[in-house]
């Protein structure tokens, strides 16, 4: 069996919150820098564009109304998601 880590949603969002804070403007993922201006985890869109809720941007994601160009994702950094900073569905 291989080795699991075991981590709480909390510790795993502050682990993700310290390595992003300790970064400059740019995230380098799989050899491509991203800036992180026009880059954003769910949480952080769903704030700038005054929705719900996380579950908004993952349904969203999972319909394609978010392309998958516009999505990263980081196995290195837990799953850590960014997806493009622009609007994708007007309200």
């Amino acid at each position: 069996m291989e080795n699991q880590i075991n981590i709480t949603p909390q510790e795993l969002l502050n682990n993700t919150k310290n390595v992003i804070s300790r970064i400059d403007d740019t995230l380098k993922i799989n050899g491509f820098e991203y800036i992180l201006t026009e880059w954003l985890t769910p949480k952080e869109y769903a704030k700038q564009y005054n929705l719900a809720s996380i579950s908004v941007i993952s349904n969203w994601m999972k319909r394609g109304i978010i392309p998958k160009e516009d999505i990263v994702e980081s196995k290195s950094l837990n799953g850590l998601k960014l997806i493009r900073n622009k609007v994708y569905k007007q309200k």
